[in-house]
């Protein structure tokens, strides 16, 4: 019958975490429904699509059929619902929260759900593509987007094809919560996968600005959420058991980190005043509860960053921007290997001016300001910056699948194309041109 009970019933955004000892019983509870061994978070080992493995990632889909999804942004978790005790979040770092007053209801028999675990990525709710249904609450609200299951129900269907693992997911789980029509503070919904044939069309959704930054449309569900590329997932195989076998594409412009800011004030020839340059900061390490950062993150301690890199900007629109900005503010930043970055003596002892920089090509573009996200850490940081330079565009992309763009479409602004960019063209002879972008940024700061 019909689910009268409210599905879900939050009234606040809150994530309690569990005591030490509860924590260790779950995640032992979590690695044996989903099969993985010890100390491993479950799920796919995925590849990247990169230069170096196109002919593999096209042989790969040729020989088995497969899904494609989009890559939304936000912390991948894990919602475990233990009956009687409620619903867990888990993120990679293995640290457990508990969702208090989050109830979820069997369809049938209106009683409590069975034990269930479901892999998915928790983001913010951005405002809704009808302009006349978008409202203060919607902005606020957090979406946990199902990609995968291990256990729905009571039921392993881990060993299931994902078509089906999916179909459990809608019939058991999102069933009753559109039976019952409940809103609150957190949406959970499932991820659409579509065959490749459709990859174009899903393409035509996806719009790019000028920062390379981009936003999937979602014209069923009347949501629109920050895209960072593509998932291919094999039609047939388990849930995480075949290493590789899932392959993610991310276009290199979308390679996005946020990084404190550190202004240092020197003189400039030619003017009266101090001017300012700016130092990128990063955290030494990552940070321990991703999903806790992603609904309200602390600011990292003033022990735990460090002088990252050299900012360049371009335009007086940029430098305006963050000259307004307080000592505590983040923004967002894409690695650009063609980007020139100025880089100078950090040490004002030996250099009291601007004057006389070390241009090197590969570095780091301003976006915007960006809060409420944790400080990206040295390792992304260094990572981001090896994908932004290895990664395969989306004309290779499309043409390692057999695929076409739609005729008439402009193919730079078209999907995850990139609009065209002014690249900051300094004169060389401003100082030394170094065209070896990676480690030897970081000995200039």
């Amino acid at each position: 019958g019909k689910c009268q009970r409210p599905l879900h019933m939050i009234t606040a955004t809150r994530l309690d975490p569990v005591s030490a000892s509860e924590a260790q019983e779950l995640k032992k509870l979590v690695l044996s429904l989903s099969r993985q061994a010890e100390g491993r978070f479950p799920g796919c080992l995925a590849a990247a699509v990169e230069q170096s493995n196109i002919d593999l990632f096209s042989a790969a889909l040729r020989k088995q059929s497969y899904f494609v999804s989009m890559r939304a942004s936000g912390a991948r978790c894990l919602l475990l619902w233990l009956r009687c005790r409620g619903a867990f979040f888990i993120d990679e770092s293995f640290s457990f929260f508990r969702m208090p007053r989050l109830q979820l209801f069997a369809l049938e028999s209106g009683g409590e759900l069975e034990q269930t675990l479901l892999d998915g990525r928790m983001l913010r709710a951005q405002p809704s593509v009808d302009t006349n249904a978008a409202s203060a609450h919607e902005t606020s609200r957090l979406r946990y987007c199902i990609a995968d299951a291990c256990v729905v129900n009571g039921e392993v269907v881990a060993h299931l094809p994902i078509s089906r693992r999916l179909m459990a997911v809608r019939r058991e789980v999102l069933g009753p919560l559109f039976a019952a029509k409940t809103d609150g503070a957190l949406q959970l919904e499932l991820l659409d996968y579509f065959s490749l044939a459709l990859l174009p069309d899903v393409l035509a959704h996806v719009r790019s600005d000028r920062g390379g930054l981009t936003t999937s449309t979602d014209l069923l569900r009347h949501r629109e959420h920050r895209a960072h590329g593509l998932v291919f997932t094999p039609e047939a195989a388990a849930y995480g058991q075949v290493a590789g076998a899932v392959f993610v594409w991310v276009p290199p412009q979308l390679h996005v980190s946020v990084f404190g800011l550190r202004r240092r004030m020197r003189r400039v020839a030619g003017t009266q005043t101090p001017q300012p340059r700016h130092i990128l900061l990063a955290a030494r390490k990552a940070h321990e509860r991703a999903l806790l950062a992603t609904i309200s993150a602390p600011s990292a301690p003033a022990e735990g960053v460090l002088g990252y890199d050299w900012l360049t900007l371009e335009g007086e629109d940029a430098a305006e921007q963050l000259r307004a900005l307080p000592a505590s503010a983040c923004i967002e930043c894409r690695y650009d290997p063609h980007h020139h970055t100025l880089c100078y003596d950090p040490d004002d002892s030996r250099a009291d001016s601007w004057d006389e920089p070390r241009v090197r090509r590969g570095g780091w573009r301003f976006l915007g300001v960006r809060e409420g996200l944790p400080l990206v850490d040295v390792a992304a940081a260094r990572e981001a910056e090896r994908w932004a330079r290895a990664g395969v565009s989306q004309d290779k992309l499309l043409h390692a699948l057999g695929l076409t763009p739609p005729d008439g479409v402009d193919v730079t602004s078209w999907g995850f194309g990139m609009h065209p960019t002014t690249i900051n063209a300094h004169d060389s002879s401003a100082g030394k041109t170094d065209t070896v972008a990676g480690a030897d940024a970081y000995s200039t700061v």
